[in-house]
C-alpha cells in the first residue's frame, strides 16, 4: 500500500487495544506505553477523570461519585465513545503534547474473529481520537511476525495468539493465511473460571486479582500444598481466609486451555495436508499473555501432539509484529522480502 507524502509526514505510530492492557508504540522508537484498558468516569457527566493504572487505582479510592469502566470485552469495543477518550488519552502521554502539524496515523490490530461491525467500532473510535488514518492489521499474522516466524517466505508457520479476551490461531504459507481459527475466550476466562470454581466448591468470592495470582502460581502444574486466599463469604458477605488445593485450580484451568487445544485441531484440520505436515516438522509458536501460564506449552504439545514453544516477548509478539506493517508502510520495504532464519522449535 502506498502513502501520500502527507501521510509519510505524519507520525506513524501502532496501537494494541487489548481487552486487559493497551500497547502503543512509534514505528522509529518502539514500545512508549504499556497501560490497563480501564477508565474512571464521572458517574453523572461520564467526564474521564482518570486512565491505565496508578491514575486509575487512585482516583477511584480517593474520589466519590465516579464509576471504574472497561471499553474492551473479548478483544471488541463495547463503548466507542470511551474507548476513543482511552485512545486519545494514551496517545498524548505515549507522544507528548507537542503540535503534530501533519497529524498521526496508526496501525491498530484486531482479533481474528472480529466482524466486519466490531472492526468498524475499533476505526470509528480511533477517528474520533484524532487518528487522520487507520490501518487495520489481523493480530494472528501481527503475532507471527513479531514471534520471528518466516511469514510469507516458509510454509507451515503455526501460531496461538492466547490474548486476554480472545484466542488466534493460524497456519500461514507463503501465501499468507491458510487457516484461521478464533474464539472470544482468554486469559480473562482463566481467571472467571478459577472465581467460578472456588465460590461453587468453597462458597467464597475471591475476585479478579486473587484469581490472577492463583493462576500465575499455580498454573497448569499444581504443587501439593494448599494456598491461603482470601475473600468473601456467600452466605454471611463477611471476610474469610481459606486454603485452595491447587489440583481444583489447576482442573479448572485445564479446562479452558482444552479450549485452545480444540482450535488448534480445528485449524490443522482446515488447512492442506501439506501445510499441516510442514506444521508438525516446525511446531506451534504460542504468543500473547496466556502462553505465560505454567504448563500449557507441555499440555497442548502433549494433546495434539505437536512440538510447541512460547515465544520470545510473547507479550508483545502483536506490537512487534504491527511494527513491522508500519514500517512497511512508511518505507516501502516488504517483509515477504526480508531474510530470515527458518524457524524450528526444539525440545
Amino acid at each position: 500500500m502506498e502513502l501520500s507524502l502527507f501521510d509519510r509526514l505524519s507520525r506513524m505510530i501502532v496501537i494494541d487495544l487489548g481487552t486487559v492492557n493497551t500497547l502503543m508504540a512509534d514505528a522509529g522508537r518502539g514500545i512508549l506505553l504499556r497501560e490497563p484498558s480501564v477508565a474512571v468516569v464521572d458517574a453523572d457527566t461520564r467526564r474521564v477523570v482518570a486512565l491505565g493504572s496508578e491514575e486509575v487505582k487512585r482516583k477511584s479510592q480517593l474520589q466519590g461519585g465516579v464509576r471504574t469502566l472497561y471499553p474492551m470485552r473479548d478483544g471488541v469495543v463495547t463503548d466507542i465513545e470511551l474507548a476513543s477518550q482511552l485512545i486519545a488519552g494514551f496517545i498524548r502521554r505515549a507522544l507528548g503534547k507537542a503540535p503534530r502539524l501533519f497529524g498521526v496515523n496508526a496501525v491498530i490490530c484486531v482479533p481474528g474473529c472480529a466482524t466486519a461491525v466490531e472492526r468498524q467500532a475499533i476505526e470509528e473510535a480511533a477517528y474520533r481520537a484524532g487518528i487522520k488514518k487507520t490501518f487495520v492489521m489481523s493480530e494472528p499474522v501481527a503475532a507471527a511476525l513479531g514471534a520471528g516466524l518466516p511469514v510469507y517466505r516458509e510454509d507451515g508457520c503455526m501460531v496461538a495468539d492466547i490474548g486476554g479476551g480472545t484466542t488466534d490461531v493460524a497456519v500461514m504459507s507463503k501465501n499468507g493465511v491458510e487457516s484461521v481459527k478464533s474464539s472470544k475466550r482468554g486469559s480473562v476466562h482463566m481467571n472467571e473460571a478459577i472465581v467460578r470454581l472456588v465460590w461453587a466448591r468453597y462458597g467464597i468470592d475471591i475476585g479478579d486479582e486473587a484469581a490472577e495470582e492463583l493462576k500465575r502460581e499455580i498454573g497448569l502444574k499444581p504443587g501439593r500444598d494448599t494456598v491461603r486466599v482470601s475473600g468473601r463469604r456467600l452466605d454471611t458477605g463477611l471476610p474469610d481466609v481459606i486454603l485452595v488445593e491447587p489440583a481444583c485450580i489447576a482442573e479448572a484451568l485445564r479446562a479452558e486451555a482444552d479450549k485452545v487445544v480444540g482450535l488448534i485441531s480445528e485449524a490443522l484440520l482446515d488447512a492442506p495436508a501439506g501445510l499441516a505436515a510442514h506444521v508438525m516438522e516446525r511446531g506451534i509458536v504460542l504468543t500473547g499473555g496466556g502462553a505465560l501460564l505454567k504448563g500449557i506449552d507441555e499440555h497442548i504439545a502433549r494433546e495434539t501432539g505437536v512440538r510447541v514453544r512460547v515465544a520470545e516477548d510473547c507479550m508483545d509478539c502483536v506490537m512487534l509484529g504491527a511494527l513491522h506493517m508500519a514500517q512497511e508502510l512508511l518505507y516501502g520495504s516488504d517483509i515477504r522480502d526480508e531474510e530470515a532464519e527458518p524457524y524450528t522449535v526444539s525440545i
